[in-house]
């Protein structure tokens, strides 16, 4: 990875297998032709460095463990000015153009990925392993649920932007806390399916309680509604569809600690005692999981989100679940709106005990 324009980007493509094999052969410095600029990348000073100009940026990498490594302070530089200035001084120098024909197989090409959708994302290729991974994971349990199904792109979390990292160490950390007090972080994978403005928000500012009404989903209390892995029907996709027909689902890391036993029309707003961490409909099998407000984004990692195109699925059951499982739907919107969510499960009491009175 390079460090340009205050963001982490990657190389691609021949330089990356170049920097691989280099780096792996045990070099500490490596000259480089890209885009026809020579570059010297230092590995001890964690530099990639313009030759002529001596003008030089940071770079970092992962090992084959996925473990991060990046410099203690960042150098920022914009070598395409470079390249341009370069371009100007070649102009009417035909002679030289033609010198450097012979040297055309030696240039290797780098580039950057196409501009994200999202904010602290980065578009994957096809190619890509982490592509192939997630493709895999789609085809596998949405599949099951929607043959028809398939994927339009994937961004994941581009892991060297600051919220990014800062996210991921707040998970890691969580994952070391639930580690020592249950003796197994419990991590696993889990869907969550949003329209384009949400996951933009979400991968922005991270996980917040939903505060309107949700209409086709089950009242939980105050927390967020996740579906396990393999269960993706209950991730609520069916219901969002954008005006292009695509849809958006997340897939996150969940660090699940203990969990406990919830009904669907809980208004539980925090784990029942301290032995447990999260809820779920069925501890031993789970098909959806909840996780406290005051825990969603220490708890959850959202690790990319999915365009693509689905079917309605139609075999989902809430089972034991009343038809009316909150206030008057208008109303409870606009209560929603005008005051703190944690004020809500008394409302629903209070509402519940008149409706049984009016029986």
């Amino acid at each position: 990875m390079f460090f340009k324009n205050k963001h982490w980007d990657d190389f691609k493509g021949e330089v990356l297998e170049s920097l691989r094999q280099g780096f792996a052969s045990g070099k500490t410095t490596m000259p480089l032709k890209i885009e026809g600029l020579k570059y010297t990348f230092d590995f001890l000073r964690m530099l990639q460095v313009h030759t002529q100009t001596k003008k030089h940026r940071s770079i970092a990498w992962f090992d084959e463990n996925g473990k991060p490594f990046f410099p203690a302070k960042f150098v920022d530089c914009d070598f395409s000015t470079i390249a341009k200035t370069n371009d100007a001084d070649r102009i009417g120098k035909k002679k030289l153009d033609s010198d450097n024909e012979d040297d055309d197989d030696d240039v290797v090409i780098v580039g950057v990925r196409h501009a994200s959708k999202f904010p602290n994302t980065r578009l994957l290729s096809k190619t890509e392993k982490t592509y192939l991974y997630i493709n895999n994971l789609f085809v596998r349990n949405v599949g099951k649920v929607d043959p028809n199904a398939s994927i339009i792109s994937i961004h994941d979390l581009h892991i060297f932007s600051p919220i990014a990292r800062t996210r991921w160490s707040v998970f890691e950390k969580q994952k070391e806390i639930t580690e020592a007090a249950r003796g197994k972080a419990n991590v696993v994978y889990g869907w969550y399916a949003a329209p384009a403005e949400k996951v933009v928000s979400i991968f922005n500012n991270g996980f917040k309680l939903i505060r309107y009404y949700p209409e086709l989903r089950p009242s939980i209390g105050a927390g967020i509604f996740l579906a396990d892995l393999e269960s993706p029907q209950y991730s609520g996709m069916q219901h969002q569809v954008e005006k292009d027909e695509e849809k958006y689902l997340i897939l996150c890391r969940i660090v699940f600690g203990r969990m406990e036993r919830v009904d669907l029309e809980t208004h539980q707003t925090h784990a029942s005692n301290k032995d447990y961490d999260i809820g779920c409909d069925n501890p031993k099998k789970p098909h959806w999981y909840v996780v406290w407000g005051n825990d969603i984004n220490k708890r959850v990692l959202p690790v990319c989100v999915i365009t693509c195109k689905t079917s309605v699925v139609k075999d989902v059951k809430w089972e034991m679940t009343p038809v009316e499982m909150t206030m008057v739907p208008r109303f409870y919107l606009e209560m929603k709106k005008r005051v703190p969510i944690e004020f809500i499960p008394p409302l629903q009491d209070i509402y519940d005990i008149y409706k049984a009175s009016c029986v």
